[in-house]
């Protein structure tokens, strides 16, 4: 056999399409969750809730907008796919369109295979509103005899809801109770005042997202303080103060 008749890894599946809204509902105030229904997303086996996707807003007479957010549920079976939306006004596009949306509406969705979080041990999940739908779908999904902890923080006691979890990690709400989400030092003192495994004994990971400035100072912190090395720490910014997302 020469080497272009043998066989070749599986190519990682890119899925694009143009789907409609099947189903809407709020969580909370800030919080609404839309359901899509696509014959493509029966294909996405590959697929892993908490992984980032692209959602494409139409536009009349120009090109769609693009913006970035996570697979919240995603159901092979039925091809439905669950995206939540925080909800904060007109000025962003993301959450225009989702304060307008109906039923029939139609969003661009691109996504490829990936996966949300490394397995571990022992967690530590930090994240503002942005990062909740992502945190909320790797607690589902953590296994039983996993341990750890989970801050998320809000606005107000009006955004706290239940998250379902079989492991064993420990879920905190954090609320600013006014203080601007870009000056709240609430997720980066948790992390600091919570006690990490020792090294060795058991994995460990810091998954933490939020506004660029909190994400800096917990991956500061995670590396010059609590040494964790590059498969320990898994720290994004979700979004800049006063920055969009180009």
């Amino acid at each position: 056999m020469n080497p272009a008749e043998q066989e070749q890894p599986p190519q990682k599946q890119i899925i694009r399409t143009l789907t409609k809204v099947t189903a809407i509902r709020d969580i909370t105030p800030h919080l609404r969750c839309f359901t899509f229904q696509d014959e493509i997303f029966k294909t996405a086996v590959d697929m892993e809730p908490g992984v980032n996707l692209k959602i494409f807003i139409p536009q009349k007479d120009q090109e769609p907008i693009r913006r970035t957010y996570t697979i919240r549920n995603l159901n092979i079976e039925t091809g439905e796919l669950e995206i939540e939306f925080l909800l904060h006004g007109d000025n962003g596009p993301g959450s225009a369109w989702a304060m307008h949306a109906k039923i029939g509406d139609e969003l661009g969705i691109g996504m490829k295979p990936g996966r949300g979080f490394n397995p571990a041990d022992w967690y530590l999940l930090a994240g503002d509103e942005t990062a909740i739908p992502a945190i909320a779908a790797i607690l589902e999904a953590l296994p039983e005899n996993t341990r750890g902890f989970a801050f998320l923080e809000a606005d107000s006691s009006a955004d706290i809801f239940t998250i379902h979890t079989r492991s064993a990690v420990r879920i905190q709400w954090l609320t600013r109770k006014g203080i601007p989400a870009a000056a709240s030092t609430l997720l980066f003192d948790a992390v600091k005042a919570t006690q990490f495994p020792a090294p060795g004994f058991e994995t460990r990971l810091l998954w933490a997202a939020a506004e660029a400035n909190a994400v800096k100072n917990i991956r500061s912190y995670a590396k010059d303080e609590l040494q964790l090395d590059k498969t320990e720490l898994k720290a994004t910014v979700y979004w800049t103060a006063g920055v969009s997302e180009s």
